[in-house]
């Protein structure tokens, strides 16, 4: 049987070796991301082994107990697996909010256990039971509740394809394709065991759909400045250098007061502060708008096409969300289909220091640490 398991298995335990030696390099840096992927990757190998044990246990009709438990097991955790698909996507969703997108998970466990703990056969037969067959071996037997865990499936990669077309249609859409791509193996993995064309295919696609987008979320955290969250600034010149024939608008920011919060609050405030900072300017910028964290408290938004009402709103938006509260930032904002994007970015900046110095002279209480700070 380990042998049989090891051959049918091979190319998933590879992947969840070399996943699992990612996953720890990277656990102390990326903890939650970490941990949500192992469990994906253990949950995966419990269902493969599940498989393995239940082929296994069929040939032996005395037997018939540790097979059912085997099965029974392998339909309460494929739902889980992606669930925890879901909560890996759903990077901004709220405690709550997983624990509402658990139930069908729990009620698909509740569907399939009795047939592994209640004596009584009617509940014992709802899911699945099996029978001896003419050859001596144990036969698996549908009960009227044996699709739970593929209608489970469906309802949670209905989710997250409905996410990911809402996401395809908002400011970030390519962080919608990888799922949605993961969500499409997944349904055909589900429809091919689900019509008993291909059994056991479903554990191996979930673990390298979500390598795929493991590596993807690595990625997109690699491109991604620590402290805001905001594309960094190795991002912002690789963007120039690829897209920006196609930059037509540009917003420069720079937060004012920085020194002052650092003097007299310690420089932790003042992480915070950019951290709120760079929140406002990222939920304040449009569809086809990027924002990226150049500098110690310099900021830059590129507008790919729209116009110029999109980049004067954006820039409204930022000033308005900064009214009453204890930030401070100059805004500088161009739009131009003729000019280049490097003289775009020098419009900008120009403008943007003529709003420093403006804020400067009107609130002298704020120290400036320099011609440009």
């Amino acid at each position: 049987m380990l042998l049989d398991y090891f051959v049918s298995n091979f190319p998933l335990l590879c992947v969840l070796v070399v996943m699992v030696i990612i996953g720890i390099q990277n656990f102390r840096t990326r903890k939650k991301l970490s941990v949500c992927f192992l469990a994906i990757l253990t949950m995966t190998f419990v269902l493969s082994l599940c498989v393995t044990l239940e082929t296994f246990f069929k040939q032996y009709p005395d037997l018939v107990f540790w097979a059912t438990s085997a099965t029974a097991m392998g339909y309460i955790i494929r739902p889980f697996c992606i669930y925890m698909l879901i909560v890996l996507a759903e990077k901004n969703m709220t405690n709550r909010k997983y624990w509402l997108y658990l139930i069908p998970a729990l009620v698909n466990a509740l569907a399939y256990i009795p047939s592994m703990v209640l004596p009584v056969e009617f509940f014992r037969t709802l899911a699945f039971y099996y029978e001896v067959g003419s050859k001596g071996t144990l036969e698996f037997c549908r009960g009227p509740l044996n699709y739970t865990a593929h209608v489970i499936c469906a309802i949670y990669l209905v989710f997250l394809i409905l996410r990911s077309i809402q996401g395809l249609r908002g400011k970030h859409r390519a962080d919608s394709y990888p799922i949605l791509i993961c969500s499409a193996f997944i349904v055909a993995a589900v429809v091919l065991e689900m019509t008993s064309i291909i059994l056991g295919v479903l554990n191996n696609t979930i673990a390298i759909s979500c390598v795929f987008f493991y590596l993807f979320l690595l990625d997109q955290a690699n491109r991604r400045d620590a402290l805001t969250g905001l594309f960094d600034r190795k991002t912002y010149y690789a963007d120039i250098e690829k897209f920006g024939s196609a930059v037509h608008g540009v917003i420069q920011l720079d937060m004012n007061g920085l020194k002052a919060i650092n003097d007299t609050q310690g420089h932790e405030a003042g992480d915070f502060a950019l951290a709120a900072l760079g929140n406002i300017f990222k939920e304040s910028a449009g569809k086809n708008q990027y924002v990226y964290r150049v500098g110690g408290d310099e900021f830059t938004i590129l507008q790919s096409g729209g116009n110029a009402k999109d980049i004067e709103a954006t820039a409204e938006t930022i000033k308005k969300r900064l009214e009453g509260s204890e930030l401070h930032c100059s805004v500088g904002a161009v739009f131009d289909l003729h000019k280049k994007c490097e003289d775009l970015i020098k419009e900008a900046e120009t403008k943007m220091y003529e709003d420093k110095a403006a804020f400067y002279a009107n609130n002298p209480q704020f120290e400036r640490r320099s011609v440009h700070g």
